[in-house]
């Protein structure tokens, strides 16, 4: 908590995750995806592709009425470019449903 305090992105971005789901802290969806944001402010990948796993498993229904697939894949395509492997794998199982993104089975295989 003193490093999120802080801003180091990586405190962001687990302290968010332990908000998402409850570990030594009360759960709350908002209080993890406000942390992400930092991160995700500042470019942090993993924070992003959080986010977008927030918007594609229907986590964030109550900010956002639902699941936002669109919002999700852009998400894993920002953190993608950045090389975080499970953005890429994220935006490629977009691509497999077309969730967000026309699908296009060429794309989920690369």
């Amino acid at each position: 908590m003193k490093a999120a305090q802080k801003e180091h992105l990586e405190a962001l971005t687990d302290l968010g995750y332990m908000y998402e789901n409850g570990i030594h802290v009360e759960k709350s969806l908002e209080e993890a995806y406000e942390l992400y944001s930092k991160a995700e402010d500042k470019g942090h990948p993993r924070a992003i592709n959080n986010i977008g796993m927030l918007y594609y498993t229907q986590k964030m229904q109550e900010k956002i009425k639902g699941t936002n697939y669109q919002e999700a894949a852009l998400r894993f395509r920002h953190a993608a470019e950045q090389g975080h492997p499970k953005a890429m794998a994220n935006l490629g199982c977009c691509y497999e449903k077309g969730h967000g993104v026309p699908q296009d089975l060429k794309k989920a295989r690369e």
